[in-house]
């Protein structure tokens, strides 16, 4: 007989490992994607709350258009105008030598609708990531 510790009510998608995922009917490539993604992705209580670094998305997908300032200017920035998302990212610029450093705080929905639209490699590994969380 095996004793019940209460383990598994301490567990979220943000720490379960791989066995866990395994239980709960994924196969191991999507354990791993999952595990992978939840790093920079994580399931938040509030979706719409500022808490995940856009740099570190940007590296997640695969750096599109090269150079973080590209991309954000491109993606990031034009939302920052509308005013349904405004709320949804909060924008910080630190000093730095020559330039000052502009760094973004996104929401995790508008993460995810940011992280869907990169047309890379890493970006579809990210969309097969929110596919799993789905089932």
């Amino acid at each position: 007989m095996t004793k019940r510790t209460g383990d598994s009510l301490r567990k979220t998608p943000n720490t379960a490992p791989t066995d866990t995922m395994l239980t709960l009917g994924f196969d191991e490539e999507q354990a791993a994607r999952i595990i992978r993604t939840r790093r920079v992705l994580p399931l938040v209580e509030d979706p719409k709350a500022p808490q995940i670094d856009a740099r570190k998305l940007w590296e997640k997908i695969g750096k599109p258009h090269g150079r973080f300032r590209d991309w954000a200017s491109h993606y990031v920035r034009p939302l920052m105008d509308r005013p349904d998302l405004s709320a949804e990212i909060s924008a910080l610029t630190t000093p730095a030598r020559g330039t000052p450093r502009q760094d973004y705080t996104l929401s995790r929905d508008l993460a995810a609708h940011l992280a869907m639209q990169a047309n890379t490699p890493e970006g579809a590994d990210v969309r097969a990531y929110f596919l799993d969380m789905e089932r």
